[in-house]
């Protein structure tokens, strides 16, 4: 994911409306260590950190219905990346090399503060095509470098003018969990005087004729409570204020043998999932 963001970031770099010399010059990410000395125009783009953003971290779920069944995806790894943006002009320092590279810093920085969130249109035809949320981008962010002066040191090199460029990804933190798509929510009915409460559920389950194969329009009753239902294409169906305790379901869909089956409420996810066998 996070070379697929650098290989973004470079095809936002590379669009053909922009102007020269940013245009065609060379675009790279190796760490501009000393001897560096591109032999063309050179936007470098050096990743230099990579740390979760804790602010934008969030637990929630989403739950995807395919199939009769659900598919949970955790909430994914909302991922900062910082990059430090430098152009290079081939050539011993003059007024000359240093303006140019000033002016392709400009392009450079007009270029990407176009997408403060970089938009699907963007995004596709890339590994990030689809991301959600967007991916917001800040240039020319105070947050990067507490010292430039040290940073360059470090890596043996005179310092430069440079851009800070701060993008957050999301990555999944977890593989996908597959599961019955079934439900049961509780609902507690307050008394009248001198009555005891009564607690309802709502229920849902699936019909189906094998594991992930739903029949549609089957008809569900829950003969003792009075209820019925019809599933949908994918076989599911929901009952709403089912008194707990013990039912019988019985099932009929054209061209499967009928079925009765006992079910506890509340009860195991499997206890709401009915499979019919077709008519001999």
């Amino acid at each position: 994911m996070i070379n697929e963001l650098s290989l973004l970031l470079k095809k936002i770099l590379n669009d053909a409306a922009l102007p020269d010399p940013l245009k065609s010059a060379d675009k790279d990410f190796v760490r501009p260590t000393d001897p560096y000395a591109p032999q063309q125009d050179t936007i470098n783009l050096f990743l230099y950190d990579i740390r979760e953003n804790v602010e934008l971290r969030s637990n929630e779920q989403v739950v995807e219905r395919k199939n009769g069944q659900s598919i949970v995806h955790p909430a994914p790894m909302r991922l900062s990346c910082y990059y430090l943006v430098t152009a290079w002009v081939p050539g011993l320092p003059s007024e000359t090399t240093v303006m140019r590279e000033h002016l392709m810093l400009t392009q450079t920085l007009r270029a990407l503060a176009r997408y403060p969130m970089i938009p699907e249109t963007v995004l596709a035809g890339t590994g990030l095509a689809g991301q959600e949320p967007l991916l917001p981008m800040i240039a020319a962010q105070a947050d990067g470098l507490k010292s430039s002066s040290e940073f360059w040191s470090s890596l043996g090199n005179k310092i430069r003018a440079s851009l800070n460029v701060h993008v957050t990804i999301s990555i999944p933190a977890l593989d996908e969990q597959e599961g019955f798509l079934v439900k049961t929510k509780f609902t507690n009915v307050a008394p009248g005087a001198g009555l005891e409460g009564e607690t309802l559920l709502a229920i849902g389950g699936s019909v189906l004729i094998a594991p992930g194969q739903g029949i549609g329009g089957a008809l569900v009753e829950m003969i003792d409570a009075g209820l019925s239902a019809t599933t949908d294409a994918d076989g599911r169906f929901e009952f709403r204020r089912v008194p707990t305790g013990t039912h019988t379901f019985r099932v009929v869909a054209v061209g499967f043998l009928p079925k009765t089956q006992p079910v506890v409420v509340p009860g195991r996810p499997e206890d709401y999932e009915i499979t019919l066998a077709p008519l001999p």
